[in-house]
C-alpha cells in the first residue's frame, strides 16, 4: 500500500524574488531563453530598420521605435500563427 501524500505532492510555491523576475521557479528558467532570445533580435531588428526608414525619409525620430515594433508586431501575429 502507497502513502496517499506521497501521491499527491504539492506544486512547487514560488518565492517572491522568482515570482516578481521570472515568473516561474529557477529551475524552469532555462526554457525562457528562447523567447529572451527571439525578443533581442526582434528589438535589433526594429532598431535597426526604424533607423533605416527615418534616414530614408530624410527626417531624424520621424517614426519611433515603438512604433516600428507594434507594426512589426501586428505583421507576425497575422503572418504567423500562435500554437495552442
Amino acid at each position: 500500500m502507497t502513502d496517499s501524500s506521497q501521491n499527491n505532492k504539492a506544486p512547487n510555491r514560488l518565492t517572491w524574488w522568482e515570482n516578481l523576475l521570472f515568473g516561474c521557479s529557477l529551475k524552469d528558467t532555462p526554457r525562457l531563453i528562447p523567447g529572451l532570445v527571439a525578443t533581442v533580435m526582434l528589438v535589433a531588428l526594429a532598431v535597426w530598420l526604424t533607423n533605416t526608414v527615418n534616414r530614408a525619409l530624410g527626417f531624424s525620430g520621424l517614426i519611433s521605435y515603438i512604433l516600428m515594433v507594434m507594426v512589426m508586431g501586428i505583421v507576425i501575429r497575422n503572418v504567423a500563427s500562435v500554437p495552442a
